[in-house]
């Protein structure tokens, strides 16, 4: 809760902005408080409906401007007996929270106390209505046909998306709406695992949201402005105006495009930006440095130590996960293919590990042969995983390793730790360079580490039992 003396302020600050007077910080600190204080939000959006409606029905001149200003007062009289903190105050906690979302969704609103403030404003439009109908009966000049006027709409303030619910469970603040729902800014958009929805934005950009996406409509003066919180989102972005631009913001990075097909996926760690079709920019969040430019075929992943390498589809390959068999020297594993499911188009597997009875190793893998070319240094594997249970819980961590085998050596390509928590996609990522020997065996000599004498690269886990969704190797090549 805000104080008196910050409360006070928030409303001079709101009613300055009604009369066009705040400069660009004033303005930013509104919206940020705004953005904050969603209950307010809702209701401040009724008085700026009312300011527009007033402002539409007559334009400010002579007689007509002050007879809005005398509507105004009338209005401003109605509170005028109540400290107006209080009052605000008494008019906001008789609202329900976030009812912003609109009657299309199937959503039955809570029974609501009188809203004053409201009771007011159609008190006012009333009396202007009357004034009006007096001053044109006293008009001298005869029309010979009524004019035909567009009555005003429901909502003055257009919405800025239509949210299309597919399949599954699709939640707007926490609320399930069904069929077709208009959201403004402040609206919070949930997709359940097996929910699909499309979001279109008041300029036909499309983003395709699934597999527990979450996201918020943000406000923004230049193009549509939102936050990605998690998961994958297919964007389609329309061409934009001059100076306006659409942004997609994550934990990691800042999406910028003015028309174009891409695919961002936010995650806990990590953010993956692939474009389809024409260019973004792409800024970290956590580093300082240049934007990036990413053209057709490209990607790059973001994460807390800044933006990493631009890298083309045509450096990329995928070792099959068909090919893959379990470690002779580890522990039983479960590893079937999801042929149902991919991750950004690329198919999935389900690994699961459990300790035996008997004789356990604590510890097992699966192995993939592999013929590496010089250039094939880098290796990367997503996984998701579904359940983690460490060896010990007073250290409550298990991990995933990547090992590349050179028959009587083993090295650490990469390692992943993994908590019970974690639900979200990971990047498990594997090199060459300066990887660490894992095993050697006794009395043999060590083999030096190059791509080409790899002969196996093995997904293993180690202290703890585990169960996850992973991708193939992914095989990258240098430029």
């Amino acid at each position: 809760m805000h104080n008196a003396d910050n409360s006070a302020q928030i409303e001079e600050l709101w009613e300055r902005f009604l009369a066009g007077g705040l400069n660009e910080d004033e303005a930013s600190k509104l919206y940020v408080w705004l953005d904050e204080n969603p209950i307010q939000l809702h209701a401040y959006r009724k008085d700026a409906r009312l300011s527009l409606a007033l402002s539409n029905l007559l334009a400010p001149k002579s007689s007509a401007a002050r007879l809005i200003e005398s509507v105004q007062v009338r209005l401003q009289g109605k509170s005028a007996g109540h400290d107006s903190t209080r009052f605000k105050q008494r008019v906001m906690e008789s609202l329900p929270v976030r009812r912003n979302v609109s009657r299309r969704a199937g959503i039955r609103p809570k029974a609501v106390r009188p809203n004053y403030v409201l009771h007011a404003a159609m008190l006012g439009i009333a009396l202007l209505g009357g004034v009006l109908f007096l001053i044109s009966s006293q008009s001298s000049q005869k029309i010979a046909e009524p004019s035909k006027t567009t009555p005003l709409k429901e909502s003055v303030l257009p919405a800025a998306a239509t949210l299309t619910t597919q399949s599954g469970t699709v939640l707007v603040d926490g609320l399930a709406v069904t069929k077709v729902s208009e959201l403004h800014s402040g609206n919070r958009i949930e997709v359940s695992a097996e929910g699909r929805a499309r979001l279109t934005l008041r300029d036909g950009s499309n983003l395709d949201l699934k597999d527990n996406t979450a996201l918020t409509l943000l406000e923004s003066e230049h193009g549509a402005r939102l936050r990605l919180e998690r998961g994958p989102v297919a964007v389609n972005a329309a061409h934009q105006s001059a100076g306006e631009h659409l942004t997609l913001e994550t934990l990691h990075a800042n999406v910028i495009v003015v028309g174009t097909r891409y695919a961002v996926e936010a995650y806990s760690h990590q953010t993956r930006v692939n474009v389809y079709d024409g260019k973004v920019m792409v800024s970290s969040t956590s580093a300082q440095g240049p934007a990036q430019a990413l053209n057709p075929s490209e990607e790059l992943i973001a994460d807390a130590r800044g933006l990493g390498p631009v890298r083309s589809d045509k450096q990329r390959r995928l070792v099959n996960l068909a090919d893959g068999s379990v470690e002779e020297n580890g522990d039983p594993v479960d590893f079937k293919i999801q042929a149902a499911e991919t991750f950004a188009g690329i198919p999935l597997a389900r690994f699961r590990y459990d300790f035996p009875r008997h004789n356990a190793n604590n510890f097992g893998g699966i192995v993939w042969p592999v013929k590496l070319s010089p250039d094939e240094q880098n290796y990367e594997v997503w996984i998701r995983p579904r359940r983690v249970k460490p060896i010990d819980k007073t250290f409550p961590i298990a991990k995933v390793v990547m090992l590349a085998q050179l028959g009587n050596t083993e090295y650490l390509l990469g390692y992943a730790e993994v908590r019970p928590a974690d639900k979200d996609w990971i990047l498990l990522r594997g090199q060459i360079a300066d990887a660490p020997v894992r095993w050697q065996m006794p009395g043999t000599p060590r083999i030096p580490l190059t791509p080409q004498a790899i002969e196996h690269i093995a997904i293993r886990t180690e202290i703890g039992e585990m169960e996850f969704d992973q991708t193939p190797i992914i095989i990258w090549a240098a430029r």
